[in-house]
């Protein structure tokens, strides 16, 4: 027996290395193995969560979701950490469906068995994923609330590394409201811990934050600095998907340039890798980069080759906010070809996605690309209509970046053709 429990150790230790470097598919095998050789209950469904981690990744929603509920029903009534972690990966698949309420529901119930088992570092973490659902929906303040709750129990509780987690989910919030320089404070305060604690995966995300930062800010060479430093330590570690996505980012960076032919190759291989560790939530979004990059290059039938896959491959895995993005990319493509119902079609659908689900600053963009529709084809109270809507959404998320961005656009209505505009904001 006790060589058996070594061996499950083992193959347990292996699973989570795997995870870890982004080999799911053998961290998975490795996970399924310890499964086997495990006897109690509660260490069954530890494992199980673990193998639903793994399926959530990969975008294999309804295996994770299986492993996950099992595991929650085999413990569900004993208040305990294995029931907290059960209800915490059940969410976090629902919140990467798309699912807000119910990740929402899942993270509260979560919360009040940590509570009332004292375990503080998963009365933490429900409250960091409870924060990041408020802040996916545009309710910063609500994230800000949570945040600041989990970020006074990791105090108390003395864990540096868990503290930085938090400031950076801090920092986020306050990104997405358009506050770069308070969001800056917070990623620099987590990067002084994380380099301090040694962590190098969580200084790579910060790192790749402040990136981000420049790269709303249109400091295009500090984001490319960033971004840089963030996929080395990404490469270090061997962390697959963390390259896939610092890949993306310096995509972005090279397509904000302009330099549409090197975005397509980073952003091709991010797509190559993501395919290989079979990241397929992850991999519609690449699919997305990739039409953007070739409309920029006013290549309109790869543009919409990739976006038919975007939309394919959300709609598999369930992910509702990025069938609303698919959407709002089919409608930029048939706005080129001045297609005008197909296009006022695909974004009726993104904003109907956007708002059923709640997200706001989706809802927003999505306003403000129709209104260029409008725009382009001289409609203009219907295009003022809609950037109004879209100043009003960025208003109320505080992003002033965005905001001057949709009132430049509709001043120019009035500039450009002042007999022909009516209306105001």
């Amino acid at each position: 027996e006790d060589d058996k429990q070594r061996r499950r150790e083992v193959l347990e230790s292996l699973g989570a290395l795997l995870s870890l470097i982004g080999e799911y598919d053998k961290s998975i095998d490795f996970y399924e193995r310890a499964l086997e050789l495990a006897k109690k209950k509660r260490k069954k469904a530890e494992i199980k969560v673990n193998i639903g981690l793994a399926y959530t990744v990969k975008g294999d929603y309804d295996d994770a979701l299986r492993f996950c509920n099992e595991a929650y029903d085999s413990v569900k009534g004993e208040e305990c950490k294995e029931c907290v972690s059960a209800l915490s990966q059940i969410g976090q698949v629902r919140y990467y469906m798309g699912e807000f309420d119910k990740s929402l529901e899942s993270h509260r119930e979560g919360l009040v068995i940590a509570e009332k088992i004292g375990n503080s570092q998963q009365q933490a973490s429900c409250l960091d994923n409870i924060g990041i659902i408020c802040q996916s929906r545009g309710d910063y303040e609500d994230a800000l609330e949570n945040f600041g709750k989990s970020l006074e129990i990791k105090g108390k509780s003395g864990d540096q590394s868990m503290f930085a987690g938090t400031l950076h989910n801090i920092g986020h919030a306050y990104y997405h409201k358009g506050e770069y320089d308070v969001a800056l404070d917070y990623y620099e305060r987590a990067v002084e811990i994380s380099e301090r604690t040694g962590h190098l995966r969580f200084l790579a995300d910060h790192l790749n934050n402040i990136g981000n930062i420049h790269l709303g800010m249109g400091n295009l060479d500090e984001a490319h600095k960033f971004f840089e430093e963030s996929l080395a330590m990404k490469t270090k570690i061997g962390d697959q998907e963390g390259i896939a996505g610092g890949l993306l980012n310096i995509g972005a960076v090279l397509k904000g340039r302009d330099d549409y032919i090197q975005a397509l190759e980073y952003f091709k291989k991010s797509k190559s890798i993501l395919e290989r560790i079979g990241a397929r939530w992850w991999l519609g979004e690449s699919c997305g980069y990739i039409a953007e990059a070739y409309l920029g290059m006013g290549n309109l039938d790869k543009a919409k080759e990739f976006a038919d896959l975007t939309l394919s491959l959300s709609e598999e895995t369930g992910r509702k906010q990025d069938i609303g993005y698919a959407w709002n990319l089919f409608g930029n493509i048939y706005r080129e070809q001045n297609m005008w119902r197909e296009s006022k079609d695909s974004y009726v659908k993104s904003l109907d996605i956007f708002r059923e689900i709640g997200l706001k600053f989706g809802e927003a963009d999505a306003c403000y690309e129709f209104g260029l529709m409008w725009k382009k084809k001289r409609d203009y109270v219907k295009a003022k209509q809609h950037l109004s809507l879209a100043i009003d959404i960025w208003k109320e998320l505080k992003n002033e970046r965005n905001m001057q961005k949709a009132r430049d656009e509709y001043e120019a209505i009035d500039t450009e053709n002042p007999s022909d505009s009516h209306g105001k904001t």
